[in-house]
């Protein structure tokens, strides 16, 4: 809807979207598979989605999510 009307798609959104079908693809998954196909399917179906609905990607979104992903990381080894 929103890229219907805008023309682009907010990083917000496409976060969201990107955790709701992880949900639903990851349900039977446990564990510390899990966290790793989570943490890695969010930064590969972040940026294909963005990409896909914005044609491009600024700097700052590449630097937020870099952040977010070293932040999952270092939860992932904490917990092990």
């Amino acid at each position: 809807m929103l890229y219907r009307h805008y023309r682009v798609v907010p990083p917000l959104k496409v976060g969201g979207y990107a955790r709701a079908v992880l949900e639903s693809r990851l349900s039977h998954v446990m564990g510390i598979p899990r966290r790793i196909f989570y943490l890695l399917g969010m930064a590969a179906l972040c940026c294909r989605e963005f990409l896909r609905y914005n044609s491009r990607m600024p700097l700052s979104e590449f630097r937020r999510w870099r952040r977010g992903l070293r932040e999952g990381m270092k939860k992932f080894f904490e917990i092990q």
